[in-house]
């Protein structure tokens, strides 16, 4: 899966910041990171608190699409918001807005463009 590398990609830079990478590496990483600081921000089914790291998030990804290889069909930005969602769930207290749709529909996959690749 495009995603799934590209997210190792991106922990493998953070890990050991002497890994040389090619500039469609480098765009591969950017990719990736704007999925899951993106998708972590914007979603109402994700709540960390502000001790979460980039790097918590960015392992929880990648572990969440090893593990779940059946859905990687899935648009990634559905995909970074189901692993995210699992790991840092919303209390009761955003509970109510899940229940009511939003203006955009369900999920933040409804306003996302087809890019499973």
């Amino acid at each position: 899966n495009w995603l799934l590398v590209s997210c190792q990609l991106s922990a493998r830079a953070m890990d050991d910041s002497t890994v040389e990478q090619t500039k469609f590496d480098s765009y591969r990483v950017g990719i990736c990171n704007g999925l899951v600081e993106g998708v972590g921000d914007v979603s109402p089914r994700v709540c960390r608190d502000s001790s979460v790291t980039y790097g918590q998030q960015l392992r929880v990804v990648v572990k969440y699409l090893q593990d779940h290889p059946e859905e990687q069909h899935l648009r990634n930005t559905a995909l970074v918001e189901k692993a995210l969602a699992k790991a840092f769930p919303c209390g009761k207290s955003k509970a109510s807005l899940l229940a009511q749709p939003s203006r955009h529909g369900e999920g933040i996959e409804a306003n996302a463009g087809s890019h499973a690749e």
